[in-house]
C-alpha cells in the first residue's frame, strides 16, 4: 500500500528516483545509493486514483410549504424547550449541592448530598443533558 501511494506520488512529479537495497532494506532516493542503481520507474498502471467532481455552487435548498410543518414542528419546538428547562433544572441542582460540599458538612449530611449527587448525575445522563 505505501509503495503503491509512493508510486502514484512519483508518477505525478518528474524526480528522478533511485530504487537500492541496503543491508536487505529497499530504498528510494533522489540520488543513486550505489554506482550501479537504477533509476526506478513506477508501475503506475496498478495505482488507481480519484478525481473529484467538479465544484460548483451547491444548490440551495428547497422550502417545505408551511402548511406541512404545523403542529409537528410546533410539537418538536415545545419539546426542545421543555428538555432544556428540564437540563438546566438538573444542572442548577448540582451546583447547589456542590456548593453545600464546598461550605462544610456532618457526615449524615454528607452521604445525603452524595446520594443527591449520583441521582442527578444519573438524571442529567438519561436526559442526555450537557
Amino acid at each position: 500500500m505505501l509503495l503503491q501511494t509512493f508510486a502514484a506520488q512519483l508518477a505525478l512529479t518528474a524526480v528522478a528516483v533511485y530504487r537500492c537495497t541496503v543491508q536487505d532494506v529497499t530504498v528510494f532516493s533522489d540520488r543513486p545509493c550505489e554506482p550501479d542503481a537504477a533509476r526506478y520507474e513506477p508501475d503506475s498502471s496498478r495505482v488507481s486514483t480519484y478525481t473529484p467532481p467538479p465544484s460548483g455552487p451547491s444548490p440551495q435548498p428547497v422550502a417545505e410549504p408551511r402548511s406541512r410543518r404545523g403542529r409537528a414542528s410546533a410539537a418538536a419546538g415545545a419539546d426542545q424547550v421543555r428538555h432544556a428547562e428540564e437540563c438546566e433544572r438538573v444542572r442548577k441542582a448540582l451546583k447547589d449541592v456542590a456548593a453545600r460540599m464546598r461550605a462544610g458538612y456532618s457526615a449524615k449530611e454528607g452521604e445525603h448530598l452524595r446520594e443527591r449527587k449520583a441521582k442527578l448525575e444519573g438524571q442529567r445522563r438519561t436526559k442526555k443533558c450537557k
